[in-house]
């Protein structure tokens, strides 16, 4: 199975989006989050060139976004994908 379609337990957030995808893979299958990286977290390399062979983790690095902060924007972004979370 696609690790980034995989689905936890009933009580996880099911996962769609992952630290390994291509952010310009994120942008196009999932437009929904490209509102709230940017908001949140600065994140503008959606629509960098970079995008197009960066992964998500890795351009979260370069602008500082590690460790809990990078945890907790992944599992927002998969909560707004799936549309448990709606995102204004």
């Amino acid at each position: 199975m696609d690790q980034s379609a995989t689905k936890n337990t009933a009580a996880e957030t099911v996962t769609v989006i992952t630290g390994d995808m291509l952010i310009s893979d994120i942008v196009e299958t999932f437009p929904q989050v490209v509102d709230y990286l940017i908001a949140e977290y600065g994140f503008h390399c959606v629509s960098c060139f970079v995008s197009s062979f960066e992964a998500l983790e890795d351009g979260a690095r370069v602008h500082g976004i590690v460790g809990a902060d990078f945890l907790e924007m992944v599992d927002n972004a998969n909560m707004i994908a799936t549309g448990e979370l709606i995102y204004p």
